[in-house]
């Protein structure tokens, strides 16, 4: 049976919530796999390979401004020199996939903000979405925007 695209067929609730803080990056990044593979299994619409095709992708570091691209997946935003902008890509034929951004300093005057293109709303927002020191967000693509997960 496949497993639903919208709704879990269980009794239990089997939202997967926030990945904890860590602050060893390889800790985070192994409870970023499994997290990820747990939910591409519980979304997928035929439960199998072709699930991983679109939910995992690179780890990108940056330190500037930022346009996300199909190939990344989990992006670690470096604000130490500075304000940064991410800016998600466009949703139209990428419904359903999912990034992570998470920021890695520890400067609170600097700003890290995830945008969306052009029109598109971050969870409703229009001005973004900030991210504060050493925190994180997962969006995933729907129709005409961006859910904060």
């Amino acid at each position: 049976m496949a497993a639903p695209t919208n709704t879990y067929d269980s009794n239990t609730d089997l939202s997967l919530g926030q990945i904890p803080q860590v602050d060893d990056p390889d800790l985070y990044i192994a409870l970023l796999d499994i997290h990820n593979a747990i939910e591409a299994l519980l979304t997928s619409s035929d439960g199998g390979d072709a699930a991983f095709a679109g939910k995992f992708r690179n780890i990108t570091e940056v330190a500037a401004n930022y346009t996300v691209v199909a190939g990344d997946g989990t992006i670690r935003v470096d604000a130490t020199a500075g304000d940064v902008v991410i800016t998600m890509l466009s949703v139209v034929g990428i419904t359903g996939f999912r990034y992570d951004v998470k920021r890695v300093d520890l400067v609170p005057a600097n700003s890290v903000v995830i945008v969306g293109d052009g029109t598109e709303l971050i969870d409703g927002r229009a001005a973004g979405i900030k991210v504060s020191t050493k925190s994180s967000y997962t969006v995933k693509a729907h129709d005409t925007g961006w859910d904060i997960i």
